[in-house]
């Protein structure tokens, strides 16, 4: 038998510590959201995927740097008039909603991604404030039918 004598083998010589292989992955970037679950979460990739700086954004969306660095952190979230401008910068929404949800979420989350106040979306559509407000939150005895085909239609003319 050849070999070293204390194998039983002594034809099978480990390779692994002659082993010259290295194995190499990229490392997650830290920066980077481990997960997209709010919406700080999806600017802070989208931004990072740019290789923009926080003031920049701020600059693109119409915001203070001061803004951006708090969506991110999730400490706020933009405030209405700006939220059209951050969804485009995204190129997507991210409350957005399916059909299969219920109606009064629907309109709650296309509102917002409009830009548009409830007081907003109340006098464009010819309605009371609190209707909408009512709707919104799923209180849907109160809503008239010609109220509910009013936010329907509204619905389908904002896809």
């Amino acid at each position: 038998m050849g070999g070293s004598g204390s194998s039983p083998h002594p034809s099978l010589i480990p390779a692994l510590p002659f082993c010259r292989i290295r194995l190499q992955a990229k490392k997650a970037d830290p920066r980077y959201p481990k997960k997209l679950g709010t919406f700080g979460d999806h600017l802070r990739k989208r931004r990072l995927e740019l290789g923009l700086l926080q003031r920049e954004v701020a600059e693109r969306v119409g915001a203070d740097k001061s803004s951006v660095n708090a969506w991110e952190l999730n400490y706020h979230q933009p405030a209405l008039h700006l939220y059209p401008a951050v969804v485009a910068f995204l190129g997507y929404d991210p409350a957005a909603v399916t059909d299969d949800v219920r109606l009064g979420r629907r309109v709650a989350v296309r509102r917002r991604a409009s830009g548009f106040s409830q007081r907003a979306l109340a006098e464009r559509l010819g309605i009371d404030e609190g209707t909408v407000g009512t709707w919104e939150r799923g209180n849907r005895q109160k809503v008239s039918p010609r109220v509910q085909r009013l936010l329907t239609q509204w619905l389908s003319r904002q896809k």
